[in-house]
């Protein structure tokens, strides 16, 4: 209680000014550090980032998201912020390298590609990449992929070219890409395992129990 006897100070002011505080700290951490002061004070945009995440807010409660950032890039560059410490980007090269390296941070959509599947190709972890990396690479090394090329453009390319047109010319608006390259792998590993290929891809009434002897290339394939 005493220390509410000071002249002047009360507990509806500190805590006024608690909260003023804690709002001056949210600012500062998400939209005056991010444009003014962190990495990505460089990269071009409007300099109040409030107004700004106001105006990106009211773009996705009004349905117009993809008018907003038109008219962002159109301004500001094919990289540029877009609001609540974010950077839009509509640049393809900038994001192959964004996504094609464990490097870049991702979000955590980002996980859930591919099935939310963890593979060489999706994952952000480096010991991860590097394990499985050193797992195919003696399989799939130069020399290899050469000698194997002519299989690979028989029954991964031409024959799956032809299984998708079979598939649309019997009237057909959707391919599944997937039961398609199961088939594919089954084919080449049938032809160069087993020396007589399943030519799967050109039998539509293919058994798939047949294909349960390439499972564990499957999984390698999904590494």
């Amino acid at each position: 209680m005493l220390g509410f006897l000071i002249e002047g100070v009360t507990l509806p002011r500190v805590l006024l000014a608690i909260i003023i505080g804690y709002l001056g700290y949210l600012y500062y951490k998400n939209f005056h550090y991010p444009r003014h002061v962190g990495p990505l004070k460089t990269i071009p945009g409007p300099s109040n980032e409030l107004l700004l995440t106001i105006k990106f807010i009211y773009a996705r409660a009004t349905g117009v998201p993809e008018k907003f950032y038109k008219d962002l890039h159109t301004k500001y560059g094919p990289i540029c912020h877009s609001g609540l410490g974010l950077v839009a980007i509509s640049d393809p090269e900038a994001a192959k390298l964004i996504y094609s390296s464990y490097k870049f941070e991702k979000e955590y959509r980002f996980e859930y590609c591919i099935e939310n599947v963890q593979n060489i190709f999706s994952t952000c972890d480096k010991k991860y990449h590097s394990i499985r990396k050193r797992m195919i690479s003696l399989a799939f090394n130069w020399k290899s992929v050469i000698q194997l090329e002519s299989h690979a453009a028989i029954h991964c390319v031409d024959n799956t070219i032809f299984a998708i047109n079979e598939v649309l010319d019997n009237g057909n608006t959707q391919v599944d890409v997937y039961d398609l390259f199961h088939r594919s792998i089954g084919d080449v590993i049938s032809d160069l395992v087993i020396g007589r290929c399943f030519n799967s891809l050109k039998k539509p009434n293919f058994p798939a129990t047949k294909l349960s002897v390439c499972a564990p290339a499957f999984r390698l394939s999904e590494v």
